[in-house]
């Protein structure tokens, strides 16, 4: 899994797996999922990046006793843009998208 997160504009893509695009289904006002031909989920978009935990909750919630492991870098993010503060120190893989801040986990 890459995020690639665009500061100037507040975009967030979460890129699941490769895979060609076929289409873009909405799945919420800010939120849009890419799918291949087979209509599996190749990335997410969150047009306005602040919708990305509240997304992670819907998936994760508390009571099923999920941990993630969050990349410094995306800790940092979320810290300074959003104010969330995260005390996992699990670095994953990192990796730099051009045009684009950081953020990455490897999966």
């Amino acid at each position: 899994m890459v995020l690639r997160y665009s500061p100037d504009r507040n975009l967030l893509y979460v890129e699941l797996r490769d895979g060609e695009v076929a289409e873009t289904a909405e799945l919420d006002e800010e939120i849009y999922v890419d799918l291949d031909p087979d209509g599996r989920p190749v990335g997410i978009e969150f047009l306005d990046a602040g919708a990305f935990l509240p997304f992670l909750q819907r998936l994760l919630p508390e009571s099923d006793g999920v941990m993630m492991e969050i990349p410094a870098t995306l800790r940092d993010l979320l810290d300074r843009r959003f104010g969330v503060a995260v005390e996992d120190d699990a670095v994953a893989g990192l990796v730099r998208q051009p045009g684009s801040t950081a953020v990455a986990s490897g999966a």
